[in-house]
């Protein structure tokens, strides 16, 4: 009596099951649950059973495991619904980790298995979300960029008048127009002859980069080639360059 009196204060203190931004998981090796002074026996049988179970157990999803895992179920039985939730809450917080539900495209685990898991707040991403290899968190795809909670190959950015400037394609860059801030082009930095390398003409609060390959003093013929100015032949009195990036001035 004392101990269903007991265990039924620590339903009544531990309030509700579900969390709004975090949820309390515990993977559980070789468990046996059992309750001071209750004996457990499978149906049919008055010899006393130690389980061994191997699951991973949040608060949230105490009540499909009270439904599911036969020891709890013969608890249940004996004891009590409240108490027996009140029993595995105290099991799960004593040794379990507080994990945090608000990382966005990510689904916890241990809510999806009934497996152990080693870190019982470990992740799925949601496609085309994957795993960070540094943290638990999930990104995009490598190559790609979040942009309004998509994973996308490039972002579309809006200037002061909210005008959005155009959305590149994979391989392009965007990058400004001379005398026009408010208006954005994507350009090919490894072969665009006057932005090779880098926007020479950057958008609005970035650093401008790149070559006018164009403007190279004495060419005559020149290419942007893999994001490098390469000069086939150069104008009358001028000769190319050792690396063939320029002209040189005859003397």
């Amino acid at each position: 009596m004392h101990l269903l009196l007991l265990l039924s204060t620590l339903a009544a203190l531990a309030g509700p099951i579900f969390a709004d931004t975090f949820d309390t998981c515990r993977s559980f090796f070789n468990w046996n649950p059992s309750v001071p002074g209750v004996i457990l026996t499978l149906p049919g049988s008055t010899i006393p059973t130690t389980f061994h179970e191997n699951a991973c157990i949040c608060t949230s999803t105490i009540p499909i495991f009270l439904q599911t895992l036969l020891p709890l179920q013969l608890l249940t039985g004996l004891i009590g619904n409240s108490a027996t939730t009140a029993y595995l809450m105290d099991q799960i917080r004593t040794g379990g980790s507080q994990c945090d539900l608000s990382q966005p495209h990510s689904t916890l685990l241990c809510t999806q298995t009934s497996g152990p898991l080693i870190d019982p707040c470990s992740i799925s991403c949601t496609p085309p979300f994957v795993k960070s290899p540094t943290s638990n968190t999930c990104i995009c795809p490598a190559e790609t960029v979040l942009c309004n909670g998509v994973c996308t190959f490039a972002c579309a950015t809006y200037h002061v008048r909210r005008q959005m400037y155009p959305l590149c394609r994979r391989g392009e860059s965007l990058c400004g127009v001379w005398g026009r801030p408010s208006v954005g082009e994507c350009l090919n930095l490894r072969s665009n002859l006057e932005s090779c390398g880098g926007c020479v003409t950057p958008l609005p609060g970035q650093a401008s980069a790149g070559k006018d390959c164009s403007m190279i003093p004495g060419v005559a013929d020149v290419r942007c080639i893999h994001g490098e100015c390469a000069v086939s032949r150069c104008r009358r009195g001028w000769s190319l360059a050792a690396l063939g990036d320029g002209c040189v001035e005859d003397l």
